[in-house]
């Protein structure tokens, strides 16, 4: 069996999430993976390999461009993503369950929730951002013991995405020191001008993507340092208190270069993955331990 190394802090996957025997893997390199994201009948004719049933195609950048091409293909799905409300999410959910729409878009916020056991079909249309969140993801397929399938699109510009994505997780201390003294000192400009003029005090106009801010802001509310009713999750004009000083975990620079590279060996581990020529099951089985 093949052993790959681990990163310390690596746990085994849930025993509910085990790959089911009866699913397939593949993997589409650059060329396919280029081809179906610009041609609609490669696209077709991804779907239409598939085995018939509940689909889930797991897209964070491309997901709005991929829906809208299977609009302009008059194909019925659903989409799940952050922008949502609560009761739009739930409305998601509940047409998938009850199987009145069979084919979903959706990010990571999606999977955790659903226990759908006749998914016949997952599609990563875009890398994900480590092996972990993989095997989680493609765990959803086949768990009614049916045979199920699961591709995976690579190209390898998607990892410059999952890059920046590392960035953006992992902000160093002197951007959660930056980011600390704004709210200590503009919390009422905040309030009155809304979470992007604060975006564009600590990225300037062209870093104006960039969601280090929600990774920190999240992070201090962890901590106490953040209020926990300040709802900037739903509030563009949030009202964010400060609470207590910083803490010492986020000032930690070797902790926080630790945690980055944790996960940078996860997204290497992924790789890994995409480029190894042999048995994809056995090597998921050797990177997670399991027998």
């Amino acid at each position: 069996m093949i052993r790959m190394p681990r990163p310390a802090a690596l746990a085994a996957p849930s025993t509910a999430l085990l790959l089911s025997a009866a699913c397939t893997l593949s993997l589409a390199g650059p060329a396919q993976a280029q081809a179906v994201a610009a041609d609609a009948p490669a696209l077709v004719t991804l779907f239409d390999a598939a085995p018939a049933g509940a689909e889930v195609v797991w897209a964070v950048p491309t997901l709005r461009g991929f829906s809208e091409r299977l609009r302009s293909l008059k194909v019925p799905h659903l989409c799940y993503h952050g922008d949502l409300d609560a009761a739009q999410r739930r409305g998601v959910q509940e047409a998938f369950m009850g199987n009145q729409t069979p084919l979903v878009l959706a990010t990571n916020a999606f999977g955790m929730g659903i226990d759908k056991p006749d998914i016949r079909f997952v599609l990563h249309a875009d890398l994900p951002g480590s092996l972990e969140a993989y095997y989680q993801e493609i765990g959803r397929a086949g768990r009614d013991g049916r045979p199920a399938a699961c591709s995976l699109l690579y190209d390898q510009r998607d990892l410059a995405t999952q890059m920046e994505f590392l960035r953006w997780a992992n902000p160093d201390a002197a951007f959660y020191q930056r980011v600390f003294g704004l709210l200590e000192s503009e919390s009422e400009r905040i309030h009155a001008q809304g979470l992007d003029w604060l975006r564009t005090q600590l990225h300037a106009k062209q870093g104006r993507h960039d969601r280090r801010l929600d990774t920190a802001l999240a992070m201090l509310e962890r901590y106490g340092t953040l209020a926990a009713d300040s709802d900037w999750r739903t509030d563009d004009h949030p009202d964010l208190r400060v609470a207590a000083d910083l803490a010492p975990e986020l000032l930690d620079e070797g902790r926080l270069a630790e945690k980055l590279k944790r996960d940078q060996q996860k997204l290497y581990a992924l790789v890994q993955y995409v480029n190894h020529g042999g048995d994809r099951q056995a090597f998921l089985n050797g990177y997670f331990g399991v027998d």
